[in-house]
């Protein structure tokens, strides 16, 4: 039981540093991206990475940068994802 124990935490440790890097490199790809659709689909994958790796503390900048995406091409399907990822910043880090 202690084995599998510790190759659980191992497990968990190592997973969660791989996701960190993943995190960085979408940023480093969305500084390098113009289109308004792939900047909204990068920053939709960063917020995703925050929430499965466990750190919910996704910012602000991100949500709003989606929402104004989602206004300027006038498209209802970005914007009810980008009012989703709104919602969770403040369900996360600002809710009760």
């Amino acid at each position: 039981m202690k084995k599998l124990l510790m190759y659980f935490f191992w497990f968990s440790l190592v997973q969660s540093s791989f996701t960190q890097n993943k995190s960085d490199s979408l940023k480093n790809v969305l500084a390098a991206t113009t289109n308004p659709i792939e900047r909204f689909d990068l920053y939709s994958k960063i917020g995703e990475e925050y929430f499965s790796s466990g750190n919910n503390n996704l910012d602000s900048a991100s949500c709003l940068k989606m929402l104004q995406i989602a206004q300027q091409l006038n498209n209802d399907s970005l914007l009810a994802i980008s009012y989703n990822f709104v919602g969770n910043l403040f369900l996360f880090n600002t809710g009760d």
